[in-house]
């Protein structure tokens, strides 16, 4: 009798959890997340693409993209080659046949892709995050806007029906050009507490990303109160991503996805 009440109350426990998290989305960060051992693949990777949307429950991925020299956008995280591919340089200071023979240093050896190679069919009925790299620290210089604009919307993936495509911008002063654009642009609010600001000085964004460690519930509450959106980041442990879906945010950009999903349902 007593291991049945206890069943009953695990059941009804987690039937409350689900009912609270339903709505939160689940984003794959770089795909299958960043400095994760149990990742399988490399961050940023085809392969950890195809992998975190073939998962049930999750609702998208996170990309981050860099210009290279020749106008294409290359799937690549870090400042510098070196520090996790076969490369040295910067993205931005290449042209894509000077990327096309870098792989990760990984076990299995993930090759560089453009954004245009994707098929981008797999995102359809997906989330899709481009995170925008502005800066060359090889040429101390920011990037194009212009030309990232351009090669967003040369690769295709804003034409594609079924993509809900948002842009992720930690420079704040392209967020105008980019809402003119068509984008939906969400504002990185990295290094900052003080969300509702950003939103208040760019009433046209549609949302705020924010660091997990940097943004409260009555902030998200503040945010959604003047219909912004908001994604929390940086959650690499179950108590981490416990926190962050107890925020209430409209999705987490999570490092762990199978672990995201045991808490939240």
């Amino acid at each position: 009798m007593r291991g049945s009440w206890l069943f009953i109350l695990l059941l009804l426990f987690s039937c409350r959890k689900k009912d609270a998290f339903e709505n939160i989305a689940v984003i794959g960060h770089g795909g299958m997340g960043l400095e994760m051992q149990n990742s399988i693949y490399h961050d940023n990777s085809a392969e950890a693409l195809e992998l975190a949307l073939s998962i049930d429950g999750c609702n998208g991925v996170e990309l981050d993209v860099q210009l290279s020299a020749d106008g294409k956008l290359w799937l690549y995280h870090d400042p510098e080659l070196s520090s996790e591919t076969n490369g040295s340089g910067c993205v931005n200071s290449k042209s894509s046949a000077e990327l096309n023979p870098y792989h990760y240093t990984t076990i299995h050896k993930e090759v560089l892709i453009r954004l245009e190679e994707f098929d981008f069919h797999l995102f359809k009925g997906k989330k899709v995050f481009l995170d925008i790299r502005h800066y060359n620290p090889c040429t101390d210089a920011f990037v194009s806007q212009t030309l990232i604009t351009n090669a967003i919307l040369n690769s295709g993936i804003s034409s594609v029906e079924g993509i809900e495509l948002f842009i992720i911008l930690s420079r704040h002063q392209w967020i105008s050009a980019f809402k003119q654009a068509g984008f939906q642009v969400l504002f990185c609010t990295s290094g900052s507490t003080d969300h509702q600001k950003w939103a208040m000085m760019y009433p046209e964004l549609d949302g705020v990303v924010a660091k997990n460690a940097e943004i409260t519930r009555s902030q998200v509450e503040e945010l959604h109160s003047i219909d912004k959106k908001v994604f929390i980041f940086e959650m690499r442990s179950p108590k981490g991503i416990r926190q962050g879906l107890a925020k209430f945010p409209d999705g987490v950009i999570t490092d762990d996805i199978r672990a995201t999903l045991i808490e939240k349902y």
